[in-house]
C-alpha cells in the first residue's frame, strides 16, 4: 500500500493497521469493508487494497475468489466466507474455478468518485456503485423474511439480528416475571426455561428415580405371582409411574401381567421355565435404570384319579354331588364329567367335590381332574341309571287294630311308591294321599267288618307290594303288633329282631315265613326274638299269644346273603400318633352301611365302592399297633389288618438366635439353633410366619424383613405337626445414622470409572454410596468403610454431592466430589453401537474435544472419520470378515491423545431392520428442553 494513496484516510488506516499487527499477528487489517474495496472509513467508506486483505469466517463476500486471497480454504456461503463443509476438500486444495466474469484491472476504475456515473460498469465491472466517494460493491440489505438464522447474518443485519417469528430482526429480551413456561421460551432466556414462582428461571435438576423390583423366586406352574415395586423411589420427590416387561419368557408362554403400569402386578406362569421381568419407573422427565426379577416356574406333579363316590347313581331329580378321591389335585383343579356341566369344590390334594345338575341322561361319563397348570389325570367312569322297577314294600301300618265299622285313617309306612299309588284293603282300591315314595294315607269313611283285613298298594305300574293285616274288631284280646325291628336283613344273618305292639303274653311265639320262633323275652309291649333265614324275599311277621289269638302281619324284607368282606390294604400303612387321619381301607365284598373298626372301636366310615372304605380316626389314638376290621351290614366281619401309630415326635426346642439383636429397617437373615427341627418347619416373629430355610434338626434360617419397627418380637417355631417351641426373644433397634468423614479421591475426570474409598461411622452391611442421587455399586469393608465404583462416563465437568445410604434408609452427610473436563477426546455414546458380520454400518461418534483428522481404532483397524464438529464423529465401519463378539471402540486425535472406550458388537447374523411403530410426544413448541421418546 501505498502513503501517496492514503490522503486523509492515512492516520486511520494507520491506526487499524497498528491495533491488528499487535493484537493479531497479521499484516493487514479488514475492517468490515465489503471484499475488493479498500478500507472501512470511519463514515462507512473503504480503501484497503483487496490485493493484500485476508479474509477471516463470516467476511462478507460474493464469489468464492473473494474468500481465498490468502488460502485457508473458505469459499462464500450465503454473502460470507465460511469453511468448505465438504469432506473430500483440505485447505490446501486448489480453488475452484469459479464461473464469474472477472474484475476489471483496478487501473482503468477510478480511485475516488462522486457520482455512481464515475463507476461505470464497462471500467470497474462489479464495483459500480459510488459509496463515500470510492467506486464499491452495491451494499447488501438485510432480508425481510428468514427461516433460519444463518439469513440473517450479514453486514446489513447486524450481528445481534436473529431469525425470530419468520423476520430478520433483534431478539427479545428474556422477561423478568412471568405467568407460565410460555413466557419463558424466548432463545433469550437460555436455559431459564421455567417460569417458577413468577420469575423466568432455570428448572431444577432432575435426578433419575431408582426402580427396585421384588422379588425373584421359584413358583409352580399355574400359582400366582404376585411382584413388588413398591420400593422403588424418587431422589426428589416425585411422582412414580409403573411399567413392568417380560424381557423374556419360555417359548410358548401366552401369560401377561393383570395390570402392567401397577405397582404390584401379579401374572400366572402357565409353561415350565424361567421368567425374566424389568420394571422401569419414571418421575415425569426421566426412566430409572431397569431393575430385573427372575421367576423360575416348575411344572407340578399330575393330578391321578382313584376312585368316585358314588360311582353310579340312580337318574336324580335334584342336583346331586360326587366325590373324587385321588393325589396331586391342586387349589385350581376342576372335576371335568364329559356332557356334564358342574361347580369344583377343592377339598384337599386328594379330594375334590363336584355338584351337578339334576336328571341327567342316563348314560356313562367320562371322569377326570385338570389340574391349574392344564395337567390332566388318568380317566374313570361315572354312570347314570334308571330307578328299577321293583315293586314297592309296606313296612308297617297305622292303625293295626280299629272298631268295626268306625271310620279311620289309614296310614302306609313303606318303599318304592310311585305317585299315582293305590291302596288296596282286602283288594278293594281306596282314594289314596301320596306324600312321598315311602308314605301313603288313605280315609275308610264305613270302616270294617271284624275279623283280619290284608292292607297292600299297587304302583301305577302295576306291581303289587307285599302284603300286612290289620283287624277290626269290638272285643279288643288279641296281640296287635305295630313294628318290627329291623324291617330288612341278610339271608343266613343271625340276629335279633324287636316286635312292638301290645297285649303280648308270655309263652307267645312269632311266624315268619312259616317258620315258628321261640321269643327270647315277652313283655305286654315288646319282643325280642333271635331268627336266621336262609331265603331271600318278603315275609310277613305275626305274633301268636298261647290262647292261639294271632295278631296282625307285618312285613320283613330278607335281602340275598352278602359275600364275606376282605380287607387288602390300608393307605396309610403306618401314621403318627396324637394325628388326626383318614384311612383308605382297600378291599373286596364292602357294602353301603358297612363299619370300620380299630381295636374293636367303631369309627366314622365313608363307603366309596365295593372296593374302598374311608375311615376317619381322631387326634386321640397313641402309639402302637391296632387291629382294623371291617364289618359289614349283615355282620361278617373281615380278616385283620394292623395299622401302626408311631410316637409323635418331641416339640421343637428354641435354644438360640444369632443375631439376636438387629437394626430397625435392614432385611436380616437370623439363624435359628436348637433341637427337634422337622423339614417343613415355620418361624414366627411376633405375629407373622416368615418363609424358612430348613438347614438340619438343629438349625433353620429366616430372612427378617425391614418392616420392623424397633422393640422386642416373640420368636417361636412350628414343626408340620404343629407342635411349637419355647419362645425367644428378637431385639430390633434403631441403628445410628451413616457419618461420612471423608472420601478418596475427591474428583476425577469425564469418561473415567473411578473406585473411591468413603470412611466414616455407623455404615451397615448392605449400605450405598449415593452420587448425586444415584445408588452405586458399593462394597461393604467395614462399619467405618465402604469400596463404592463410579463411572463418571457422560457426565459433565462440575461438582457432585457424595453420601451413604444405610440399608434402613438412614443418609449421611454429604461431600463433595470434583469432575474435570478431559483435556482430550472423550466418547459419550456410538450409535448405533451394534451390527452384524459381513454388512457395512454407517455410525455417529458423540462426544467431545474432536478434531479434523481424528481417528478411530476398531477390531485392529484404524478407520477415517468425517468431522461434524467438536462433538461429532461420523464412520463407516466394514464388518466383513470380523467375527462375532463386542470389541473397544477408541477416537484418537492427531496430537495423538486418545478418548476413552466405548464398545461395540458384532452379531454372527444380519440384525433386523429397525421398525419405528411411535414417537412421544409427536409435537413440541419452538425452544422446548424435553425428551422424546420413539
Amino acid at each position: 500500500m501505498k502513503a501517496n494513496r492514503l490522503g486523509r484516510y492515512g492516520s486511520f488506516l494507520m491506526s487499524c493497521f497498528m491495533v491488528l499487527f499487535l493484537a493479531m499477528g497479521i499484516t493487514a487489517c479488514d475492517c468490515g469493508a465489503p471484499p475488493g474495496v479498500e478500507g472501512n472509513l470511519p463514515d462507512g467508506g473503504t480503501i484497503v487494497d483487496k490485493t493484500n486483505q485476508c479474509p477471516q469466517e463470516l467476511t462478507p463476500c460474493n464469489n468464492d475468489n473473494e474468500c481465498q486471497t490468502c488460502g485457508g480454504g473458505l469459499i462464500c456461503i450465503a454473502g460470507q466466507c465460511s469453511v468448505d463443509p465438504r469432506p473430500d476438500r483440505k485447505p490446501t486444495d486448489t480453488p475452484p474455478v469459479v464461473d464469474e466474469k472477472p474484475d476489471v484491472p483496478p487501473q482503468q476504475c477510478p480511485t475516488l468518485c462522486s457520482n455512481h456515473d464515475d463507476c461505470p460498469t464497462s471500467k470497474c465491472g462489479e464495483r459500480n456503485e459510488c459509496v463515500n466517494g470510492v467506486c464499491s460493491y452495491p451494499a447488501r440489505k438485510c432480508p425481510d423474511s428468514c427461516t433460519e438464522d444463518a439469513q440473517c447474518l450479514t453486514p446489513a443485519c447486524g450481528s445481534s439480528i436473529r431469525c425470530y417469528q419468520g423476520k430478520c430482526t433483534k431478539l427479545p429480551a428474556c422477561p423478568k416475571e412471568c405467568l407460565s413456561d410460555d413466557d419463558c421460551s424466548l432463545p433469550t432466556c437460555g436455559t431459564r426455561n421455567r417460569c417458577i414462582s413468577g420469575f423466568c428461571a432455570e428448572p431444577p435438576k432432575n435426578d433419575p428415580p431408582v426402580a427396585v423390583a421384588l422379588k425373584s423366586q421359584k413358583v409352580s406352574v399355574g400359582s400366582l405371582v404376585r411382584l413388588d415395586g413398591s420400593q422403588s423411589k424418587d431422589p426428589d420427590g416425585d411422582k412414580l409411574t409403573y411399567s413392568w416387561s417380560f424381557s423374556s419368557k419360555p417359548a410358548n408362554s401366552k401369560t401377561d401381567f393383570n395390570d402392567s403400569t401397577a405397582v404390584s402386578p401379579a401374572f400366572v406362569p402357565d409353561v415350565a421355565g424361567e421368567y425374566v421381568i424389568e420394571l422401569l419407573v419414571n418421575d415425569g422427565q426421566l426412566d430409572s435404570k431397569p431393575s430385573v426379577v427372575r421367576i423360575s416356574a416348575t411344572k407340578n406333579a399330575g393330578p391321578t384319579l382313584l376312585s368316585l363316590a358314588p360311582s353310579t347313581l340312580v337318574r336324580p331329580t335334584t342336583d346331586f354331588t360326587v366325590s373324587l378321591f385321588g393325589t396331586n389335585f391342586d387349589a385350581g383343579a376342576k372335576a371335568v364329567f364329559k356332557g356334564l356341566l358342574g361347580v369344583t369344590t377343592f377339598v384337599n390334594s386328594t379330594e375334590l367335590r363336584a355338584k351337578l345338575p339334576a336328571n341327567p341322561p342316563v348314560a356313562k361319563y367320562s371322569v377326570y381332574v385338570q389340574n391349574s397348570d392344564g395337567q390332566i389325570s388318568n380317566v374313570l367312569t361315572f354312570a347314570i341309571t334308571n330307578a328299577p322297577s321293583d315293586p314297592p314294600r309296606v313296612i308297617r301300618i297305622t292303625p293295626t287294630e280299629v272298631k268295626t265299622n268306625a271310620a279311620f285313617t289309614l296310614s302306609v309306612v313303606g318303599e318304592k311308591f310311585a305317585n299315582g299309588v293305590t291302596i288296596q284293603v282286602d283288594g278293594q282300591p281306596y282314594k289314596t294321599n301320596f306324600f312321598s315314595s315311602g308314605l301313603l294315607s288313605a280315609v275308610l269313611s264305613k270302616g270294617l267288618t271284624a275279623g283280619l283285613h290284608t292292607v297292600n298298594v299297587v304302583n301305577p305300574d302295576g306291581q303289587a307290594s307285599n302284603s300286612v293285616t290289620l283287624r277290626a274288631t269290638t272285643v279288643q284280646t288279641s296281640p296287635v303288633l305295630d313294628s318290627v325291628t329291623p324291617n330288612s336283613i341278610f339271608a343266613n344273618q343271625k340276629l335279633t329282631l324287636t316286635l312292638k305292639g301290645k297285649r303280648f303274653v308270655a309263652g307267645a311265639k312269632i311266624r315268619i315265613a312259616g317258620q315258628t320262633f321261640a321269643a327270647a323275652s315277652v313283655t305286654s309291649t315288646q319282643i325280642l326274638v333271635t331268627v336266621a333265614l336262609s331265603n331271600a324275599g318278603n315275609f310277613g311277621v305275626e305274633v301268636l299269644n298261647p290262647n292261639g289269638e294271632t295278631s296282625n302281619r307285618l312285613s320283613l324284607e330278607v335281602k340275598p346273603p352278602l359275600s364275606k368282606p376282605v380287607i387288602q390294604t390300608l393307605s396309610p400303612a403306618t401314621t403318627t400318633e396324637l394325628t388326626a387321619v383318614t384311612v383308605a381301607v382297600k378291599g373286596t365284598g364292602f357294602v353301603n352301611g358297612a363299619k370300620v373298626t380299630l381295636n374293636n372301636i367303631a369309627y366314622t366310615t365313608t363307603f366309596v365302592s365295593a372296593t374302598e372304605l374311608r375311615v376317619s380316626l381322631p387326634a386321640t389314638v397313641k402309639a402302637g399297633k391296632y387291629p382294623v376290621q371291617v364289618t359289614n351290614p349283615d355282620n361278617q366281619t373281615s380278616n385283620i389288618v394292623g395299622l401302626l401309630f408311631n410316637p409323635k415326635p418331641p416339640a421343637p426346642v428354641l435354644s438360640a438366635l444369632s443375631p439376636a439383636k438387629i437394626p430397625q429397617g435392614v432385611t436380616t437373615t437370623v439363624t435359628l439353633t436348637g433341637n427337634n427341627f422337622l423339614r417343613g418347619a415355620q418361624v414366627q416373629v411376633g405375629t407373622r410366619l416368615y418363609p424358612t430355610t430348613f438347614v438340619s434338626g438343629t438349625r433353620l434360617t429366616v430372612s427378617v424383613t425391614k418392616g420392623l419397627t424397633a422393640g422386642n418380637y416373640p420368636v417361636v417355631v412350628f414343626n408340620p405337626d404343629s407342635q411349637k417351641s419355647n419362645t425367644l426373644q428378637l431385639n430390633i433397634f434403631k441403628y445410628p445414622a451413616p457419618v461420612l468423614k471423608s472420601i478418596s479421591p475427591t474428583q476425577g475426570m469425564t469418561g473415567q470409572v473411578v473406585s473411591v474409598q468413603l470412611l466414616g461411622a455407623n455404615f451397615l452391611n448392605g449400605a450405598k454410596g449415593v452420587f448425586q442421587g444415584g445408588q452405586q455399586n458399593t462394597r461393604f469393608v467395614s462399619a467405618t468403610e465402604l469400596a463404592m465404583t463410579l463411572s463418571l462416563n457422560g457426565l459433565g465437568a462440575g461438582t457432585y454431592q457424595v453420601w451413604v445410604q444405610n440399608a434402613d434408609g438412614q443418609v449421611s452427610n454429604k461431600i463433595a466430589f470434583t469432575v474435570d473436563a478431559p483435556k482430550g477426546p472423550q466418547i459419550n455414546q456410538i450409535l448405533p453401537n451394534k451390527g452384524a458380520t459381513n454388512t457395512k454400518v454407517n455410525i455417529l461418534i458423540d462426544g467431545t474435544n474432536f478434531v479434523k483428522g481424528a481417528t478411530i481404532s476398531f477390531a485392529s483397524k484404524t478407520i477415517q472419520t468425517t468431522f461434524v464438529n467438536i462433538s461429532s464423529l461420523s464412520a463407516v465401519f466394514d464388518l466383513t470378515g470380523i467375527a462375532a463378539g463386542t470389541y473397544p471402540v477408541k477416537v484418537t486425535n492427531p496430537d495423538g491423545s486418545e478418548s476413552n472406550n466405548v464398545y461395540f458388537t458384532v452379531s454372527g447374523q444380519k440384525l433386523p431392520a429397525p421398525v419405528l411403530t411411535s414417537v412421544s410426544p409427536t409435537h413440541l413448541k419452538l425452544g422446548t428442553n424435553k425428551p422424546i421418546y420413539l
